[in-house]
């Protein structure tokens, strides 16, 4: 009987160590009547929102589309094979501090994307507009202070501003 339940033991240790190992990953929750998914990784958790319909996708091969497979979010230029990422996004660390925000589009970035530092100050801010970046992007050095403005037109840099440390522009 012991050795039984010792074997059983190091099986199931064994098991859990590798779909964690393998999956990189604690593990998923859906919610279905929100089309809502929480995806627990080790140091982050991802809580989202899904595509749930008949409508058809038409992908664009110049645009990187946001899904959902295999217990992880994946990213693929062109196409998509499973729950397309739809509506708000938002990454926290473990302990609910917030790391980055936005909104998909039908799988695409869509809207202001906010990303932070570990200490709660904004690192970057992107516009993207269907899944092209389009306006500008804000960089942030970790004290908060303005780094760079890249302005963006349909995925191309059109003017770019940078800044010292101390806020000082950089000609």
């Amino acid at each position: 009987m012991l050795r039984s339940s010792f074997i059983l033991f190091i099986y199931l240790i064994g098991t859990c160590t590798t779909s964690i190992a393998q999956s990189g990953k604690m593990w998923t929750k859906y919610e279905s009547s929100l089309n809502k998914l929480i995806v627990h990784y080790h140091d982050t958790v991802v809580e989202t929102h899904y595509f749930k319909g008949d409508k058809k996708i038409k992908t664009k091969l110049n645009k990187f589309y946001y899904w959902y497979a295999a217990k992880e979010i994946k990213r693929t230029q062109g196409s998509f094979d499973g729950l397309l990422l739809h509506g708000t996004y938002k990454k926290f660390t473990h302990d609910k501090d917030l790391i980055q925000s936005g909104n998909f589009y039908f799988g695409l970035k869509n809207g202001e994307w906010i990303s932070w530092n570990q200490d709660g100050i904004i690192i970057s801010k992107e516009h993207w507009k269907k899944g092209i970046l389009n306006g500008k992007v804000h960089e942030y050095y970790n004290n908060g202070q303005l780094k760079s403005v890249i302005y963006y037109y349909k995925n191309s840099i059109k003017k770019t501003k940078s800044f010292d440390e101390s806020g000082k522009k950089i000609k």
